[in-house]
């Protein structure tokens, strides 16, 4: 709907893509809570001119998974309005939102999402004229989305947060977290399942105890388990069927802290997510959220059940895995997972942003320590991230510093209008 009104009928009956807009916006307001503003369709196209951003710096995101996508947007849109205001006085920056079937062979944009901060509202429209993006970032590829990533970021010639080579190195856990320890990172015991090999599985968890499966491409913690020392027939059939779709990572399950809902008593498992944006080479650990499972022995992931909460919300609450004893997390240990994801992201020098997951053991002193999990080059979750140090600790935000690093990249862009 273009506010408020309702489209005209010929519209709905001859626009397939109008139909098919309005099919996944009202699903999107479904299968979730409202994280952002309504999302206006024009029917009629414009032009860049008329909707605002013309003359601006033209940063598309691009989607393929529609539902819920203007979750991972809009906070991106505010951050970028946040910094320019701060900077610029003024709007530099025009974040467009942009299916794939939106661009045409040439990496030329067709029509567009974006953020009318005066009328407070989401707008879609297709444009008068196909605009060139001066800088792209992806987001929300959905199924197949490295095959995606890969195809569009070597057809996009502008700069990227985060192009497709540094994109592959985070998106292959393993080749990660041999990166890790050759940089004296702490991350956990682990080796590849290949596949067949179900003896050697079974008798690293008899050593472990414990151990975690997962595909090691997937993402958003798609085929990850928990098996203890017993469940060795239970595991065998995992991997089996894991096999069939990837190649399978063995790690040794550290997470030796849990969070306990201060309401309810229950524990559950934990995982931070780290947003680290990088500028010239100097890292920063500038927001995050936290994955709280459905229980004591349920994987912290998206997929598996588990919800996002503020870090700060759930810090104040650790708890031992063994024992339940409150664990008290302090400013210096906070500091040392900061550091670790700076550190960890270092190992992707040319992506602008990535989402670093970690969970917490319990170091020698008896305070919590970082082990590093595994990197995300298309982070999720970003409606509830929260800056997590600085002046902006504890407010909604992503990064305002990517803006920066796109500008040391190409520092002409939009200056001139759009081509």
């Amino acid at each position: 709907m273009r506010d408020g009104q309702w489209p005209r009928a010929s519209l709905l009956g001859t626009s397939a893509q109008y139909r098919q807009r309005l099919i996944e916006l009202a699903a999107g307001a479904v299968l979730s809570e409202a994280l952002a503003p309504e999302v206006c369709i024009a029917p009629e196209p414009c032009t860049a001119e008329s909707a605002g951003f013309d003359g601006q710096w033209c940063h598309a995101l691009c989607f393929a998974a529609a539902p819920l996508f203007t979750h991972e947007f809009y906070p991106l849109a505010v951050d970028a309005l946040a910094r320019d205001a701060a900077r610029y006085g003024r709007p530099r920056f025009a974040l467009l939102g942009v299916h794939l079937d939106w661009l045409d062979p040439r990496g030329r944009i067709g029509r567009v999402l974006w953020l009318d901060a005066t009328a407070g509202c989401l707008r879609e429209t297709d444009l008068v004229s196909p605009l060139v993006p001066h800088s792209a970032q992806f987001l929300c590829l959905g199924a197949g989305e490295q095959a995606l990533h890969a195809q569009w970021s070597a057809r996009l010639s502008c700069p990227q947060v985060n192009p497709v080579a540094a994109a592959r190195l985070a998106d292959d856990k393993a080749r990660t977290l041999e990166g890790w320890e050759a940089a004296d990172l702490r991350v956990p015991a682990w080796q590849r399942g290949e596949p067949g090999e179900v003896g050697m599985a079974q008798e690293w968890l008899r050593q472990c105890g414990e151990v975690v499966v997962k595909p090691n491409g997937a993402t958003e913690g798609a085929g990850v388990a928990f098996f203890a020392a017993g469940g060795e027939a239970e595991m065998a059939a995992h991997l089996e069927a894991l096999w069939v779709q990837d190649e399978v990572l063995l790690q040794e399950r550290v997470d030796e802290l849990l969070y306990r809902n201060p309401q309810t008593g229950t524990t559950h498992t934990l995982a931070l997510r780290l947003n680290v944006a990088a500028v010239d080479g100097c890292y920063r650990a500038e927001s995050g959220s936290a994955q709280v499972g459905a229980g004591p022995d349920r994987p912290a992931a998206a997929s598996q059940g588990s919800e996002c909460r503020a870090v700060d919300e759930v810090l104040p609450h650790l708890v031992r895995r063994e024992g339940g004893q409150p664990v008290s997390m302090s400013a210096g240990a906070w500091a040392e997972g900061l550091a670790a994801a700076e550190a960890a992201a270092g190992l992707f020098a040319e992506l602008l942003l990535v989402g670093v997951d970690l969970v917490l053991a319990i170091g020698e002193s008896g305070e919590p320590v970082p082990v590093l999990l595994e990197a995300n080059p298309r982070p999720a979750g970003l409606s509830h991230s929260r800056f997590v140090q600085g002046p902006e600790r504890g407010l909604p935000g992503v990064s305002l510093r990517i803006w920066d690093g796109l500008e040391r990249l190409a520092p002409g862009a939009g200056k001139g209008g759009n081509a």
